[in-house]
């Protein structure tokens, strides 16, 4: 009995979701639903479509991006380099421009500040020592020299001969 009043459930259910279906079936409403959820559903398996797919572009892009940073900052430091390089070679550069102006300069200009007055000339007979004139010469001035040592002696030796014989008892 338990099996004939399932049994009668069963079919019960059934004819009600034939019944159910074909209401369903026949109502516009439920079947415009029944496609924007279908619809929806499409846009949403698409949509996660799409992010997986920018997801995936997303990884590949930070990579690149990852690499051209490297790649920016070896080019930046061969830069720093090369600018380096530059500014040594402009100082050389300018340190031997300077140089180069330097022995223009002394190249043009005579050598000292002396000049020629005029030109030397050989004299007419040889110059030699003249003995007679050397000796009178010599003469005179050991006999003034002589004279003054003299006169320089006694004007020393005479103050200290006074004051002994002002110093002896009387």
């Amino acid at each position: 009995m338990l099996q004939a009043a399932s049994q009668a459930e069963k079919r019960d259910f059934i004819e009600l979701s034939k019944l159910s279906m074909r209401n369903e079936a026949l109502n516009p409403l439920y079947t415009n639903l029944d496609q924007a959820r279908a619809n929806t559903f499409i846009r949403i398996a698409a949509a996660r479509a799409e992010y997986a797919r920018v997801s995936q572009t997303i990884a590949q892009l930070k990579g690149e991006l990852s690499r051209l940073q490297d790649e920016l900052a070896a080019q930046q430091f061969q830069s720093t380099q090369l600018t380096r390089a530059l500014n040594d070679a402009k100082q050389v550069y300018d340190v031997l421009v300077q140089r180069r102006d330097e022995a223009k300069v002394a190249s043009a200009s005579p050598a000292g500040s002396a000049r020629v007055v005029s030109e030397a000339v050989a004299p007419d007979a040889p110059v030699a020592p003249r003995r007679a004139l050397n000796m009178a010469l010599g003469g005179i001035l050991g006999l003034l020299g002589g004279t003054l040592l003299a006169f320089v002696l006694e004007y020393v030796a005479r103050p200290s001969a006074e004051m002994r014989s002002s110093s002896a008892p009387a």
